[in-house]
């Protein structure tokens, strides 16, 4: 890819000089007998979307990826990911890597990691690929998944410049695996690798004003909540809550209208969008045995929910000396078992078939998840039901209060635990 151009054309699209910037594409493409190549193609549809023509832009993009692509069964830009019956070509992973650079530019950073992972199954050995999904990863703030490819793109390629810079600026990004030492360290040999270029110095700066940015923003929302508590309590208790509902409200109309807003931008109807989300899932998620285990690992935070929510008016009643007549222990079990089964039916919807099943084989963490849900709901049923559990004797009660108690709690402790352990592990690529 021509970088030159690219930032040529980004320079006039800036300047709102389209007829220029297009001009540049046709004498550049011309010059190098390459009217109808994947960057012509590209170019010209970035152009078209800096004009505000973003749908028929990514249109054309997709229809690039169709015919020059790796094969694939459904809508190439927001179908199911290729079926594949061999590498693919060096047009395919030119084609693949262009995609993810439109789509960067265009701000649909899922799209971005769809074909930057499919770049990476043409081509594993492309220090550019993974570089590339590093970056796609690093802007969905997803920073465990960024840390292995761009680690991945620099071991491809250790002299290369933008690798070490990639790699510094996913460690540089605040969070569990927030490394400055070893940010330092990369910047330092990318330094030696071009000492005349002012690449390190740019990077370290930007990423000193995001994690500026960080504080500044996590200052004002802590603000924010504080004003609104002291509101909140300087009104009667039901205004209090009419306030607190309409609070959510606004919030969640807030984020329903920017996820629109995103749609149009990204040049997406909304099916689109979810059927993009849906291929990614496919391809960056179910497609290799390692990333799908460590998903189901770090997936499982809502699995303590389940017994308290089967068990807990139960055992809360039981506590309280009022239990539920035994019949009524039907719904916690049938409730479990409709459950159980729209998880693997969803799963295997989303994701394609075998996956649940897959999943729960690679991942011994979700295995043994499974198997302590499934023991809570049939102890807790089986306490429920038998006769010298009834209410009566103080010590039953004190039982019943500590039940209640424990699934509560497990039900709180247990997804922070979950969510404590997948900031602090990395996926197998």
């Amino acid at each position: 890819m021509d970088d030159e151009l690219w930032q040529r054309v980004s320079d006039l699209c800036r300047e709102r000089d389209y007829r220029a910037a297009l001009t540049a594409v046709d004498v550049a493409t011309v010059d190098s007998q390459a009217v109808d190549s994947p960057t012509a193609t590209v170019l010209r549809a970035w152009v078209r979307a800096e004009q505000g023509e973003r749908r028929e832009a990514r249109l054309a993009v997709e229809r690039l990826l169709a015919t020059r692509g790796t094969p694939e069964t459904g809508d190439p830009g927001t179908g199911d990911p290729a079926t594949r019956d061999g590498p693919g070509t060096r047009d395919d992973l030119e084609t693949h890597l262009l995609a993810v650079r439109f789509f960067h530019r265009l701000g649909d950073h899922g799209a971005s990691i769809l074909y930057a992972r499919r770049a990476t199954r043409i081509a594993p050995d492309s220090a550019e690929a993974w570089r590339l999904l590093a970056r796609a990863y690093r802007e969905r703030r997803r920073q465990g998944r960024a840390l292995v490819a761009a680690r991945r793109s620099v071991a491809l390629a250790p002299d290369s410049l933008d690798s070490r810079l990639m790699l510094a600026s996913v460690l540089s990004r605040f969070g569990p695996l927030h490394d400055a030492r070893e940010a330092n360290e990369q910047l330092a040999e990318a330094a030696l690798l071009a000492p005349d270029s002012p690449k390190p110095q740019e990077v370290a700066a930007a990423e000193r004003r995001v994690t500026r940015s960080f504080w500044v923003m996590l200052l004002v929302c802590a603000g924010a909540n504080g004003l609104r508590q002291m509101l909140f309590s300087s009104l009667g208790h039901r205004l209090a809550m009419v306030a607190g509902g309409i609070f959510v409200t606004l919030l969640l109309a807030l984020r329903i209208g920017m996820w629109l807003s995103d749609t149009r931008s990204y040049g997406q109807t909304i099916l689109g969008r979810i059927s993009t989300r849906r291929a990614r899932g496919r391809e960056d998620t179910a497609a290799v045995d390692g990333v799908l285990g460590w998903t189901a690992s770090n997936d499982r935070a809502l699995l303590p929910l389940v017994p308290a929510l089967a068990l807990g008016p139960h055992t809360v009643a039981a506590a309280l000396g009022s239990p539920f007549p035994r019949w009524t222990l039907v719904f916690p079990l049938a409730g479990t078992a409709l459950l159980a089964a729209a998880a693997w039916y969803g799963v295997d919807s989303w994701l394609g078939a075998g996956v649940f099943r897959r999943a729960v084989r690679l991942s011994a963490p979700l295995r043994r998840q499974l198997g302590l849900t499934a023991a809570l709901i049939g102890a807790g049923v089986a306490l429920l039901a038998a006769d010298q559990f009834t209410p009566g004797p103080m010590l039953t009660t004190r039982l019943w209060i500590v039940a209640a108690v424990s699934l509560v709690a497990w039900a709180f402790v247990g997804p922070l635990a979950v969510g404590w352990l997948s900031r602090h592990t990395l996926p197998e690529e």
